[in-house]
């Protein structure tokens, strides 16, 4: 099966789930705790830009190297 015969459409279930597994992170983010150590500033502002970029670049790159090894084996 090559990229072209899948269909791009929106799934509930799919929608479902990425709710499941977030439902944490949103509690969290609507109801902090009184003491929260990681809302702080950071003093590695400059680091965590880096790891953001590169995780970014990362996760691009897996993207194409799937797309480039479905597309070779296919």
């Amino acid at each position: 099966m090559t990229m072209r015969e899948y269909k791009l459409h929106f799934e509930f279930w799919g929608l479902l789930t990425f709710l499941a597994v977030m439902l944490p992170n949103l509690i969290w983010f609507a109801v902090p705790a009184p003491d929260d150590k990681l809302r702080t500033d950071s003093i590695t502002g400059a680091i965590d830009a880096a790891g953001s970029v590169f995780q970014a670049a990362m996760v691009f790159a897996l993207c194409f190297i799937i797309y480039g090894a479905v597309n070779f084996l296919l």
